[in-house]
């Protein structure tokens, strides 16, 4: 999955600029498994964390003591951390569509921005799909006099010229480059980190034995209390 930036952006499923793309081309992947990396080289912590009430749990509540302030507190905690970590995973999720839908708009934004400047206009590589090579250099939307075209020949507005400019922006004449660069990253970055939460957490409670039915009918409570009352065993005599 952390490859999946390679063909999307061979394959233009996502669009992007000529350049810009040989530039995600390469960060992108290397980002995402950098992520990979990293979480499973923090996997032990992050059982550690997501497995605390069952490694470290908290002791119940007595119906006939007062709970002091700082039992309160840390009960509390307990169940925020687990709701936010179950959570995590959907809002690495939304993260992933929202940086999707925020790069398309920001980048017909950038194509219009690069369109009306004229900066890509009339680059050389495209002499014969919207200009002839003896065609004087006009601002576009007019006349080689100067006179306003006509809407429909309003050309920074037309797919031809977005896709003029697609190909032909150099990178200093890519508006926003940073941000899209970040958006477009982020697309993957935050899915391959929600899958990863996902695999890392099936992993921990493989490692830990746990199954599906102690989890859903709390057996690791009462194996929890049963722990506690038993003594441990003397060590043997030498």
């Amino acid at each position: 999955m952390a490859m999946l930036p390679i063909p999307v952006t061979a394959f233009r499923w996502l669009p992007a600029y000529d350049l810009h793309s040989r530039f995600l081309v390469f960060y992108a992947p290397v980002v995402c498994l950098l992520l990979l990396a990293y979480l499973f080289y923090v996997r032990d912590i992050f059982a550690r964390v997501m497995f605390a009430d069952i490694l470290r749990p908290v002791p119940e509540r007595d119906p006939f003591d007062r709970e002091t302030a700082s039992d309160a507190a840390r009960r509390w905690w307990r169940r925020s951390r687990a709701s936010f970590l179950a959570l995590l995973p959907a809002l690495l999720l939304a993260s992933s569509i929202y940086c999707l839908l925020r790069y398309t708009t920001r980048l017909r934004q950038s194509l219009e921005t690069a369109t009306a400047t004229g900066k890509v206009w009339d680059s050389p590589e495209e002499v014969g799909v919207l200009r002839s090579p003896s065609a004087p250099r006009v601002p576009p939307g007019k006349t080689p006099f100067g006179v306003p075209a006509p809407s429909s020949a309003a050309l920074p507005g037309t797919l031809a010229t977005r896709g003029h400019a697609l190909r032909a922006a150099g990178i200093d004449d890519i508006p926003l480059f940073t941000e899209l660069t970040a958006l477009y990253i982020g697309v993957f970055a935050t899915a391959v980190a929600a899958f990863l939460v996902m695999a890392l957490k099936e992993h921990a409670k493989q490692a830990m034995g746990l199954s599906e039915q102690a989890l859903m009918l709390g057996e690791w409570r009462a194996m929890n209390a049963v722990n506690e009352e038993v003594p441990p065993l003397p060590p043997p005599r030498q």
